[in-house]
């Protein structure tokens, strides 16, 4: 889809980035774009494009952790504040960024780039595109563009048509395909594999992987001793103050995936090519000449490389009822 919209060449985000927290995807993605050897500008959206030195401001705090914000972020903590509250309020007391500017997911994400690209020394700069407002699926939204969550949810409902009016015509085409043929991995399809891994992992297994190691496992088990149904309802039983929903799934996924620790590399080590335009091979040529880390073109020749990622797209199958050949396919070149 990307190709079809205009990329020269798209590479994988190792799964162990894709699927963890915002400052480890963003520290994933700048570090494969610096080692590219050939990436000048980053692009991405967010909801305060507009007060781009705001979010700089954020971002090097964040990293710098003065005392004035480590001292207000721990008082919110001890306070009982969720951690992203206490994060929004020390940074404003601190380092004069508004409360609210970290609220907002994409806001997140691009303070986390920063983040990254400061810590790397990178040469890339960034762009801020000003995301639009979003509407929901519901009766009576019109005007703005549906988010991407929005989007999936009519697919998985069974509304493609609803869903394929807010996509690019040549990203409908491939979505629709896919549909057709049952290329769908349900958020319930890997619910018996999720709980035959959380019952068979030792404690340590369990520990290993928890947010802040504070004892969540602990939590994880005693939910488990009420048999909960669904993954939904083992997140209701999870849920507390101090963590999100969204960061519990990320550490069922990681249990699920059969992380641990010391496992996983701290930045990822290696491009896998997943395709590219027929116009971009002189691109490729410039990137295979400057490129600091290995260049993985042949699925089959990078299996030390790709060991993690064939586990995911081995799962990803098994949930959509598939063929398990995915990690096994050369790149997808689109002819002009």
């Amino acid at each position: 889809m990307a190709l079809a919209c205009g990329a020269d060449a798209v590479f994988a985000l190792p799964v162990s980035f894709a699927c963890a927290a915002a400052d480890r995807f963003a520290l994933g993605g700048i570090t494969l774009l610096n080692a590219l050897g050939v990436v000048t500008h980053q692009a991405f959206g967010c909801e305060s494009a507009g007060d781009s030195e705001a979010l700089r401001r954020a971002a090097a705090c964040l990293n710098e952790e003065p005392p004035a914000f480590r001292e207000t972020l721990r008082g919110g903590l001890d306070a009982g504040l969720p951690y992203p509250q206490a994060q929004a309020e020390a940074l404003e007391a601190a380092c004069g960024v508004p409360a609210g500017m970290l609220g907002t997911p994409n806001n997140i994400l691009a303070v986390a780039y920063l983040r990254a690209l400061e810590k790397t020394a990178s040469a890339v700069r960034p762009v801020f595109v000003q995301r639009q407002g979003s509407r929901s699926t519901g009766p009576g939204g019109t005007g703005s563009p549906l988010p991407s969550s929005a989007i999936r949810e009519l697919i998985l409902r069974g509304e493609p048509d609803l869903a394929l009016a807010e996509v690019p015509a040549a990203s409908a085409a491939i979505i629709r395909e896919c549909v057709s043929a049952g290329r769908l991995c349900r958020p319930e399809a890997l619910t018996q594999a999720l709980f035959y891994r959380l019952y068979t992992a030792s404690h340590y297994e369990l520990a290993a992987c928890a947010p802040h190691g504070e004892g969540l496992e602990n939590r994880l088990v005693r939910a488990l001793s009420g048999h909960p149904a669904s993954t939904e309802e083992l997140l209701d039983r999870l849920k507390t103050r101090r963590y999100t929903r969204a960061a519990l799934r990320r550490w069922l996924n990681q249990l699920l995936l059969g992380f641990r620790p010391g496992s996983q590399p701290d930045t990822p080590d290696h491009l896998r090519l997943l395709g590219f335009r027929e116009s971009a091979r002189p691109l490729l040529s410039e990137i295979r000449k400057r490129a600091a880390l290995p260049l993985v073109t042949k699925p089959a020749r990078g299996k030390a490389y790709l060991a993690d990622d064939a586990r995911a797209e081995l799962l990803w199958s098994l949930g959509a009822g598939q063929a398990a050949s995915l990690y096994e396919q050369s790149p997808i070149i689109l002819s002009e």
